[in-house]
């Protein structure tokens, strides 16, 4: 399975999408905040979104230490709630019950801003190896400034279909096939199509800060 040059073409317009949007996040947040953001990788369903010319619910960040994210976890929690930082945390609305901080969306997993930035504290960016469903493990590194996806996520995301991680360990929670299915997508069954990419996987392609398309061919980085 290849890419072709009209995915490629998306591709590299989606890894703008995402390096403009961190960009605005840049400006938009305190640099409390921003510092970390070139530590970790934006991954999750925000690719698979962007293809469909949807725009994202969140931007999943995921800290690539976790020395870092404890660092984070331990500003957030140490701040007052009036302070300006938390001015820019989104509130929590009466649906959530369990946040770390009264009245702001900050809770075990996350903290979610009003900008739609969602800085994960409850796992490092190595857990996107274990995600329920492949479609979600394209990552954008925004120190590097690379995007990289498999053939596979690429498929699974342009045929809508929901192809559950083989490393994912145990059964994707129902709300999460219905989140996909109430969006038009629809399930894979075939055992042979479950195949979950490693980031050096053969085939897996990698778009570089400087706008160079490279494959991962016969155990090295080519430009095709």
């Amino acid at each position: 399975m290849a890419f072709s040059n009209e995915d490629v073409m998306k591709i590299n317009t989606i890894k703008r999408i995402i390096r403009d949007r961190l960009e605005q996040f840049d400006h938009e947040l305190p640099q409390a905040i921003t510092q970390y953001l070139k530590d970790g990788i934006i991954t999750g369903g925000a690719f698979a979104s962007l293809w469909h010319h949807e725009e994202p619910k969140d931007w999943d960040f995921y800290f690539n230490d976790s020395n870092l994210m404890s660092n984070f976890q331990a500003l957030v929690y140490n701040t007052s709630p009036n302070s300006m930082m938390m001015d820019h945390v989104k509130d929590s609305g009466p649906y959530f019950k369990q946040t770390q901080i009264d009245g702001k969306l900050v809770t075990a997993n996350a903290v979610t801003f009003k900008c739609g930035l969602q800085m994960i504290i409850m796992a490092t960016a190595n857990h996107r190896k274990y995600f329920d469903f492949i479609h979600c493990m394209p990552y954008y590194d925004y120190n590097k400034d690379e995007l990289r996806i498999s053939p596979q996520q690429l498929d699974s995301i342009k045929r809508k279909e929901i192809i559950k991680n083989p490393n994912f360990k145990g059964t994707p929670k129902p709300f999460r096939v219905e989140k996909y299915l109430d969006r038009g997508w629809g399930l894979m069954t075939a055992t042979a199509a479950m195949a979950t990419p490693p980031p050096q996987q053969e085939g897996t392609l990698r778009v570089r800060s400087d706008g160079r398309i490279e494959v991962f061919t016969n155990g090295r980085w080519i430009c095709p």
